[in-house]
């Protein structure tokens, strides 16, 4: 009985107070009303990937914003097709996949970039190179 009520307090206080949350970007839904979306482009090799994954993502300061966000994960070589939108990306051998590069609008892309989607799917605001709490902060606070 009581390791069951650790595991529910330790679950909720996980959630509760979080305003950014982190999700694989094959969950990716456009025109969600409730969450603001942003996608993280990454690569499990990029130490700078991960230091935004885990220290700027993870920052007290990102849980007092006006609104929630889902930033979604994207590991710019995956090789598995993904739908976005109504369109289906393939992945690239030898690269990255195609939908990094119809979100960055180029061929080479450098990682960390960040992007943040309005509802019709569309960038609204993007950012090549790593982004501490206080950047994305101010950055996420600005976007209606």
């Amino acid at each position: 009985m009581k390791i069951r009520a650790v595991i529910v307090l330790c679950f909720l206080s996980l959630g509760l107070n979080a305003q950014v949350s982190l999700l694989p970007i094959q969950e990716y839904k456009a025109g969600d009303s409730i969450h603001q979306s942003a996608i993280l482009i990454s690569a499990p090799w990029c130490k700078w990937c991960t230091k935004m994954k885990s220290h700027t993502l993870e920052d007290n300061r990102l849980k007092d914003l006006p609104r929630k966000w889902v930033v979604y994960q994207f590991d710019y070589e995956l090789q598995e097709p993904i739908l976005f939108g109504t369109q289906l990306f393939e992945p690239q051998s030898d690269g990255p996949h195609d939908l990094a590069k119809a979100l960055c609008g180029r061929e080479n892309i450098e990682v960390p970039y960040f992007i943040i989607l309005n509802d019709s799917n569309e960038v609204v605001f993007e950012h090549n190179g790593y982004l501490n709490a206080k950047e994305l902060e101010s950055v996420l606070r600005s976007k209606k």
